[in-house]
């Protein structure tokens, strides 16, 4: 019996599939061929890994660069306060105006711009003059140093681009090393 239920209901069904109503399986029927199987697979995917660029910092301006050093772009005035800040011993400052420095000239070398002798540490005399190029300033460094290989009482020489500083030999090579690192510093 439970044979024949069964056929009937195959029949049934198959009669209501034939008429196109009725049970609804139309629907299920479509004109398009039918649709792929896909098969799932389980995919893990890989890790990308995106770089966060660290912020770049913003480009500060940098100096201009100096063509000379300090000495070269202050007055001697104010080298020679610079140098008694540091702790020189200077004193006996005389300065020299501009009709000094037309007689300066001697011969083929240019004249100073800016000159002023001093005392150091309270007994030697020392010169300190500026020039209009290094080229000028080069010459006269020259000059004094010729100079001072055969005169009596030499000289230390000291040129910084366009200054030329001159140490009599009275100081000792201790105090004229000591001076010019005073110097450099001033130069800075």
């Amino acid at each position: 019996m439970k044979k024949i239920i069964c056929i009937l209901a195959v029949m049934l069904l198959l009669t209501g599939c034939a008429a196109g109503n009725g049970i609804g399986f139309d629907k299920l029927q479509s004109s398009s061929p039918a649709p792929e199987v896909v098969e799932m697979t389980s995919v893990t995917a890989t890790p990308v890994v995106t770089f966060t660029p660290s912020p770049t910092p913003s480009a500060t301006p940098s100096p201009t660069p100096r063509l000379y050093g300090r000495l070269s772009s202050m007055t001697l005035k104010e080298s020679i306060d610079e140098l008694i800040s540091l702790g020189a011993d200077i004193t006996n400052i005389v300065e020299y105006d501009e009709a000094a420095a037309a007689n300066s000239a001697m011969g083929k070398l240019e004249a100073y711009t800016q000159r002023i002798d001093f005392t150091l540490n309270g007994k030697v005399d020392c010169v300190a003059e500026t020039y209009d190029s290094v080229d000028a300033a080069t010459a006269r460094a020259d000059y004094y140093t010729r100079i001072s290989e055969t005169a009596a009482i030499g000289a230390y020489i000291y040129q910084f681009d366009m200054t030329v500083i001159r140490i009599k030999k009275t100081a000792t090579p201790e105090e004229a090393e000591i001076f010019r690192q005073l110097l450099v510093q001033v130069d800075q």
